[in-house]
């Protein structure tokens, strides 16, 4: 996929409402942990590609694991979006002035308890992105075509609240993308690039 496909597809975000889950309503009040992540369509030799980041081991919540560059609001933090791009900052040196931001998908909630917004954003413009070691081990963008072929995503039931549920999983070289950060990715992909998965929760 082309980047301006991309970019075409990601203008309808400005005229979407993101919808709220029943998991998300159950959370989302002023008691509720609150985290916002950056959800940022990088533009690759005019390709469409996705910023995505490896945690870092030594970090006490989700180690290793395969995450978007975000976190939780700081007092100098306005909103959501201005949260996104000061962690997407912090941790991979993305400068705020190069992110293009185009609208929310719905929100998400973690394992851990937060209840997380994701800012989908495009960066047109070549960055010099840098991982920051204490928190992140290493920055990869799969491109958006191959995240938008469904033969490329695998689906099993796993153990969620005493019960299961259907999740969606990707592989990617050797970074496995899996927990909320894939069904944000497959998210992304069906509501916004209208790609066939299966019905995930």
């Amino acid at each position: 996929m082309d980047f301006m496909q991309a970019r075409q597809r990601l203008l309808n975000l400005r005229y979407t409402q993101p919808a709220v889950t029943e998991a998300v309503a159950e959370l989302d009040d002023s008691s509720a942990k609150r985290a916002a992540i950056l959800m940022a369509v990088m533009n690759v030799q005019e390709r469409a590609a996705l910023l995505l980041t490896q945690r870092a081991a030594h970090l006490a919540l989700h180690p290793s694991e395969v995450a978007f560059p975000g976190g939780k609001p700081e007092a100098g933090d306005s909103d959501d979006v201005a949260t996104a791009l000061r962690e997407a900052h912090e941790e991979v040196a993305l400068p705020a002035a190069a992110v293009q931001y185009m609208g929310q998908l719905n929100k998400r909630v973690t394992r851990s308890g937060y209840v997380l917004t994701p800012c989908v954003a495009l960066v047109e413009n070549p960055v010099n992105l840098q991982a920051n070691s204490d928190e992140v081990a290493n920055i990869f963008m799969p491109p958006l075509a191959q995240l938008a072929q469904p033969n490329n995503w695998q689906f099993a039931m796993q153990p969620y609240n005493g019960s299961q549920r259907l999740s969606p999983q990707f592989c990617y070289q050797d970074y496995v993308i899996s927990g909320v950060t894939a069904r944000l990715v497959a998210d992304l992909m069906v509501q916004v690039f209208a790609v066939p998965l299966p019905a995930y929760d």
